[in-house]
This record gives C-alpha cells, structure tokens and sequence, in this order.
C-alpha cells in the first residue's frame, strides 16, 4: 500500500457532474480532509492513481496526486482525519 494526498480544482463545478469523481475517491481507503484533498491509501502508484482519477474530471479541472511515507504537519482536518492519520502513523 501507498499514501497519497490528493488535491483537485474543479474549474466546471457548476457544469458538470463530480459525483462519479467522488465515488471513485470513496471507494479507496480515503479521507476528506479539507474541501478539495483527500487522503488516499491505495494500492498504486502516483501516476497509476491520477489516470484514474482524472477520467472523472472535466478537461479543464486541476488534479494532483502526491504520495507520501511520513506522517504529515497538519491542523484542523474534516472529522475523521486524525483517526485516519493515527491509523498509520501511530
């Protein structure tokens, strides 16, 4: 398994439905930690995870994907996130 923070703009939220997007995101280990980042435990490579991904995007949409192996500095993540940091960093 891999650890990856993802971070996404969605430039046509207003045209286009993300839903499928979030699913996708819902369907890995995942948790939302601020409103466009997740947190990602997969079994993939950065690359691996972003292609698929960005199939539920919108051209014009920023994506980014960035695996990590320490546990990272942060502050006041959506409920859930400490329990999902603590689960793998103890």
């Amino acid at each position: 398994m891999a650890y990856f923070v993802v971070t996404y703009d969605l430039v046509t939220e207003e045209e286009f439905d993300y839903q499928r997007l979030w699913d996708a995101l819902a369907a890995f280990d995942s948790q939302k930690y601020q409103l466009s980042c997740y947190l990602v435990d997969a079994n993939a490579t950065a690359t691996g995870l972003f292609n698929h991904l960005r199939q539920f995007m919108h051209d014009v949409d920023r994506l980014m994907v960035v695996e990590f192996s320490k546990k990272p500095a942060w502050k006041k993540g959506l409920p859930g996130t400490k329990a999902w940091l603590d689960a793998r960093f103890p």
